[in-house]
């Protein structure tokens, strides 16, 4: 009897693969490597012709079976990425997004800027390490979720999350914003401070002639936050409905109406009636925070006031006048721009602005 010749299953096997693994031109390739290997498929993607003519390729990685080759393939269409940047870390990125933002670019930056981002990611140290792309929306909501600090620090390091991931798509690193969806999830604690004593607002009183004088008393009877009041748009002001509108930090801060006390509509007047485009204006910007805080701590010193105040304390105090004539949770949640924290209260929501008006106009 006649031997057939053995055929080498192997090698047909892999001339197999590689008919079984054809690709769309300049989608990239699959390959089987030769050898006794774990990893038996290697993905190429980015073709480039060479001198030679013929095509070089960048390596994706190499796989343990087809299937799984032709899915990091299929991903990595989905979101392309510079593969020089596939193993740079949490803390590399940091560095190069801190030097863009704080060296190379035009704008001036102060010292309590660069030391707000600095100390956020301090107190990160756990991300350093590991490889940016491999993080995920859950590896940055579980950091914040972890990390003992105030509500103010968390905001901080939220805030880092987002400007980093921005920085990586603008720089080609990733797509993917992992930052998306993160959230603070303690309540706020931000309205500590030191109410305003009634004879320091009576000293005040005598001078409403002051310019700084008059921004401290809207900061009183708003209770907005610093920068929320500097970055106010004179287009959120309206004065045939005596409101303002604005907000910021949070989803129930953000677009909040705050209608404005009968005491300052004569100040919201005549800040309004500045050149400018910014309720606080300095040119075509708004006022640094900065500024107004030098103007705030002039005042305070030139009236010679019994206390040491930060500008923060006006909006303490706004909110210690709500308490005290018994303006109802819900209302107070609204004014200040606070999540609510009972059912009842987030239910019972849709105040309208002349419900907001009658609490307003019941503050001393």
């Amino acid at each position: 009897m006649k031997l057939q010749p053995k055929t080498s299953r192997k090698r047909n096997r892999r001339k197999h693969c590689h008919q079984e693994m054809k690709l769309p031109n300049g989608y990239g390739t699959i390959r089987v490597l030769s050898g006794n290997r774990r990893n038996l498929y290697w993905v190429g993607v980015n073709p480039k012709l060479s001198e030679k003519g013929n095509y070089i390729y960048d390596c994706l990685g190499t796989y343990p079976d087809r299937i799984t080759a032709m899915e990091a393939l299929m991903d990595y269409h989905k979101e392309p990425y510079d593969l020089q940047n596939r193993n740079i870390t949490f803390g590399e990125v940091y560095q190069a997004f801190f030097a863009d933002k704080y060296e190379h670019s035009k704008r001036s930056y102060s010292a309590a800027s660069r030391n707000s981002t600095t100390a956020a990611f301090n107190n990160v140290a756990a991300l350093h390490p590991k490889r940016f792309l491999d993080l995920t929306t859950v590896d940055l909501q579980r950091t914040v979720n972890q990390c003992t600090l105030k509500h103010a620090s968390l905001e901080l390091i939220v805030s880092l999350f987002h400007q980093m991931y921005d920085f990586a798509a603008r720089a080609g690193i990733t797509r993917i914003n992992a930052s998306q969806g993160v959230k603070i999830e303690i309540p706020e604690d931000d309205e500590h401070g030191i109410r305003f004593l009634e004879s320091d607002i009576d000293i005040l009183r005598k001078h409403t002639d002051d310019d700084d004088v008059k921004m401290i008393f809207i900061y009183l009877y708003t209770g907005w936050r610093a920068t929320e009041l500097t970055e106010l748009p004179k287009t959120a002001i309206s004065f045939p409905e005596l409101t303002m509108t604005g907000g910021k930090k949070t989803a129930a801060g953000k677009g909040r109406i705050l209608p404005i006390h009968p005491f300052i509509q004569e100040f919201v007047h005549y800040f309004y009636s500045q050149s400018g485009s910014y309720f606080f204006t300095s040119g075509t910007t708004p006022l640094p925070y900065v500024n107004i805080k030098k103007h705030f701590h002039a005042v305070c010193t030139c009236y010679k006031l019994s206390q040491r105040y930060t500008l923060h304390d006006c909006r303490h105090t706004f909110a210690s006048w709500l308490s005290d004539i018994g303006t109802p949770e819900v209302i107070q949640d609204r004014l200040m721009g606070h999540a609510s924290k009972t059912l009842d209260n987030k239910v019972y929501i849709h105040k309208t602005v002349e419900q907001l008006r009658e609490w307003i106009q019941k503050l001393p």
